[in-house]
């Protein structure tokens, strides 16, 4: 069970890194050039894109993964590319769905559609190979 949480962690993180880490070529300027620089609020803007990717990563993952996972080990289907496709397709439509449903406007999502798909694929690559590692078929391919 360990394993599988550190796993988990790990797929949370690289997504969030991969979703959010673009963002901080904007935001670490503005914090560096905030006259708060060096307080805390200045580090919150300067992190804040990860942090956001990192609960959006986490609650996909968590509400849409983890019942993937099983759904797939039922059928015994698993493969880093399902986990990595199904990642990518989440990871485009979530933000279009969140951006619509909190302030009606699907367009203005689509704008977050690709760094979501990113962070999407690589959190399910990364779950994806250690599935595989936990399957045994990593040593198939």
């Amino acid at each position: 069970m360990t394993n599988a949480i550190l796993a988990f962690a790990r797929a949370v993180l690289w997504g969030s890194l991969a979703g959010g880490g673009p963002f901080l070529l904007l935001t670490v300027p503005v914090a560096i050039e905030s006259p708060q620089w060096g307080r805390p609020e200045a580090i919150w803007i300067a992190a804040m894109p990860i942090a956001i990717a990192a609960a959006v990563v986490a609650l996909a993952a968590a509400f849409f993964g983890v019942p993937l996972t099983a759904w797939l080990a039922r059928q015994d289907d698993e493969s880093r590319l399902a986990y990595v496709i199904a990642g990518l397709g989440v990871g485009a439509l979530l933000p279009i769905a969140l951006v619509a449903m909190l302030f009606g406007d699907a367009e203005a999502g689509a704008f977050l559609a690709i760094p979501g798909a990113f962070a999407g694929a690589v959190t399910g690559a990364s779950w994806g190979r250690w599935r595989e590692q936990v399957a045994g078929k990593a040593a198939d391919r």
